[in-house]
């Protein structure tokens, strides 16, 4: 028995424990369009680290939409993306993290690398009435029709 017990210890010992890098990507619930989507990615991955930030429009498949790739920076824990909404359609979009080679399978198993914002889009909100040509002289009339 007590020859059992000094093989597995000395087996810890040589196998040591075994670590796993965290990454953490956040990025708010919902932002209007045009407005850029501004996420924070922190990590403990070593500098040099490359990976890809995609944004995809969500429906019965994922589309690719956006993409940027980043690479981790020494002694800056937290990077962000700013990932640009002028001209998308509102609704549910996907923003992962796609690593290059095999750094996902070293990722912790708190770590969060998908995000589900959602684009609202107003744009069929309000109807402008006013003229678009007025006189300088007068006050500036805005006039609209919300449908909400």
């Amino acid at each position: 028995m007590k020859k059992i017990i000094l093989i597995v210890l000395c087996m810890m010992c040589i196998i040591g424990t075994a670590s796993a890098y965290q990454f953490y990507l956040s990025c708010p619930a919902s932002v209007q369009v045009g407005i850029p989507l501004k996420c924070s990615i922190d990590s403990n991955f070593p500098a040099g680290t490359t990976f890809d930030v995609s944004m995809y429009q969500s429906g019965y498949t994922a589309t690719p939409v956006k993409s940027q790739t980043m690479t981790i920076q020494e002694n800056n824990p937290t990077q962000y993306s700013i990932l640009d909404t002028k001209g998308l359609p509102g609704g549910q979009y996907k923003v992962e993290i796609d690593f290059m080679g095999n750094d996902e399978g070293r990722l912790s198993t708190d770590s969060v690398i998908l995000q589900l914002p959602v684009l609202i889009d107003r744009t069929g909100e309000i109807t402008i009435t006013s003229p678009m040509t007025q006189a300088l002289v007068d006050a500036l009339r805005i006039e609209g029709i919300s449908r909400k």
